[in-house]
């Protein structure tokens, strides 16, 4: 009976022996270094560069010049109509009360037509009162209806007073040809035209900016994931010869996760309202923020790779090589400031990376 059963207490036994045989022939994990020598080394194209020490971080952007805030004002469309000519164009100087535009539109001219009526309806008030003031002092008409011509000739002055100022504001003269035209509220620079002649437009429509004066400021646009500057960072632009200061970081509020970097220019250079220009944004390096280990050190744009779904680079050291996991903080065509544990100095391979990579898989 004994025999019989023995078989049946050897089942887990047997089992855990299975199990144990299966877990030794499954594949080895990826190594976490590869020894590599001089004579592979050579073969598979692997070149080191040295890691540089980071004293400041340098963000690449492109960033779009325009006047600075308080600088710039808009002529808008105060009626409804069409621009019939263009009289400026952009980079055109121009003086206060000169002519931008000329235009048609029915609702100026209904407005010039109700600024007339209340024109005549304030006269006719006054009349009436100065007729019924001589009535109330003969005492052929009582004081109510003296004091109701008074307070008729007050309505209609309000009524023109509002009608004279809806067509003064709304920066419309009529020239000797009876032909409106849009006219600069200030003296400034044209540094943006959105009216085309034929076009037709809704009141409040934007049609021109001006700028005054000769401050200017760039604004550019920088990823939420990009290393931010702060107020008083500096930023060059070497291609226009021109510099400034971070004057404030916010975010878009567009939905895009981006943030916006507004910089004042302290040396205007060739800049220009209206132009996009490439800019560098040198940051202060947070070494104070960094953990224990790590550092930020700039390296060849090249050597940064996808490593297990994250940022990293190899790093040499005698005849082994090892992947370390890093943070890039910026990058342009050349280089790469990248945070990690790795410091100046560091032997990093800049080629021969694919073959590296997998070697390190465990790919032939």
């Amino acid at each position: 009976m004994l025999k019989s059963l023995a078989p049946l207490w050897a089942l887990p036994w047997l089992a855990w022996c299975c199990a144990g045989q299966a877990q030794t022939v499954a594949p080895p994990a990826p190594p976490a270094e590869l020894r590599i020598s001089a004579a592979q080394s050579q073969a598979l194209g692997i070149a080191l560069v040295p890691a540089k020490a980071v004293q400041n971080l340098v963000v690449a952007a492109t960033g779009r010049v325009q006047p600075a805030l308080g600088a710039q004002s808009a002529v808008a469309a105060p009626f409804a109509g069409a621009v019939s000519r263009l009289l400026v164009a952009p980079g055109s100087a121009v003086r206060a009360g000169q002519a931008l535009a000329h235009f048609n539109s029915p609702d100026w001219f209904e407005a010039r037509r109700a600024q007339a009526e209340a024109r005549a309806q304030a006269d006719l008030a006054e009349g009436t009162l100065r007729r019924d003031a001589a009535l109330y002092e003969e005492g052929i008409i009582p004081a109510a209806r003296w004091r109701a011509a008074q307070a008729r000739v007050q309505e209609t002055r309000a009524a023109l007073l509002a009608r004279t100022q809806v067509l003064q504001g709304s920066g419309i003269q009529a020239a000797a040809q009876a032909q409106p035209v849009l006219v600069a509220p200030a003296a400034g620079t044209v540094i943006e035209v959105n009216a085309v002649a034929g076009q037709r437009f809704a009141a409040g429509d934007t049609l021109f900016r001006l700028a005054q004066g000769q401050q200017l400021e760039v604004e550019a646009l920088l990823p939420a994931t990009a290393a931010l500057p702060r107020a008083g960072d500096a930023a060059l632009m070497p291609t226009h010869e021109a510099a400034g200061t971070v004057l404030a970081v916010v975010p878009a509020l567009d939905g895009s996760a981006t943030q916006r970097v507004r910089i004042g220019v302290t040396q205007a250079g060739r800049l220009q309202a209206g132009q996009s220009v490439p800019l560098q944004l040198r940051l202060a390096a947070p070494s104070q923020a960094l953990p224990a280990g790590q550092a930020l050190v700039q390296v060849p744009a090249r050597a940064v790779f996808q490593w297990r779904n994250q940022p990293a680079v190899f790093v040499a050291s005698g005849d082994t090589v090892r992947p370390v996991a890093v943070r890039p903080w910026s990058a342009d065509d050349d280089t790469a400031v990248v945070q990690g544990a790795l410091g100046a100095g560091s032997r990093v391979v800049a080629t021969g990376i694919a073959a590296l990579k997998g070697l390190l898989q465990g790919e032939p």
